[in-house]
């Protein structure tokens, strides 16, 4: 399942915006143009029991932040989001175990900075949730 970066069921803490660009997967990406620790959003996503794999489409640069995801506020991965110089569509994939069927919430969360990061900025340009077992 491919999660669109905006829409109806984010919801937000702090302010984030979609940048349009086509050079990135649904021709932009989401990013909190308020650069707060803490900021987040969240998606709601129907999920079975099993294991998926986490596939997270993000950039790199100097002034990012470190980006959590948690899964029903469980941490499911943590990428640093700097880089000295900047780099576009990288792609994490993690894999994540779900215990129970049921509605979940995908929270992807502002968790810190690298110490040679000038802020707390996060960018997100794609998810996708694929079920392995």
């Amino acid at each position: 399942m491919s999660i669109f970066p905006i829409g109806p069921s984010i919801q937000t803490q702090g302010t984030w915006e979609f940048s349009i660009n086509n050079s990135f997967p649904f021709n932009g990406i989401l990013y909190n143009s308020t650069s707060a620790n803490g900021d987040n959003c969240t998606w709601k996503v129907a999920l079975d029991a099993g294991t998926y794999n986490l596939y997270t489409m993000y950039t790199k640069g100097g002034g990012l932040g470190i980006l959590q995801i948690l899964l029903d506020g469980t941490e499911i991965d943590s990428i640093d989001e700097y880089n000295g110089v900047a780099l576009n569509n990288l792609v994490k994939i993690t894999s994540f175990n779900v215990a129970t069927k049921g509605i979940k919430a995908l929270k992807a969360n502002c968790n810190g900075k690298n110490a040679s990061s000038s802020g707390y900025q996060l960018t997100i340009s794609a998810i996708q949730i694929e079920r392995t077992a």
